[in-house]
């Protein structure tokens, strides 16, 4: 969905999110049945539904990271620990 956010053509589209033709026709069709994207003649563009999806996607898999580091540091701490134990 970010390679459609300024607009794009399917073969900018492929590239940008580095898919093969294949996918790329499954996913833009997946996204077009959700409403996320609109096609315009050759160009596809991302609808208002569509940029709040990927905004909250966004922000959520930055949480998710943040959570991940986080995790990963107790482990670590965890295992500094038991081995000075």
């Amino acid at each position: 969905m970010e390679a459609v956010s300024s607009g794009a053509s399917k073969t900018k589209i492929m590239f940008n999110a580095n898919l093969s033709f294949k996918l790329l026709e499954k996913y833009l069709d997946i996204c077009l049945r959700a409403g996320f994207v609109e096609a315009n003649k050759t160009k596809y563009t991302l609808t208002e539904q569509g940029a709040t999806m990927l905004k909250q996607y966004k922000q959520m898999h930055e949480r998710y990271s943040k959570a991940q580091k986080i995790f990963n540091n107790l482990a670590s701490e965890r295992e500094s620990l038991a081995q000075s134990c």
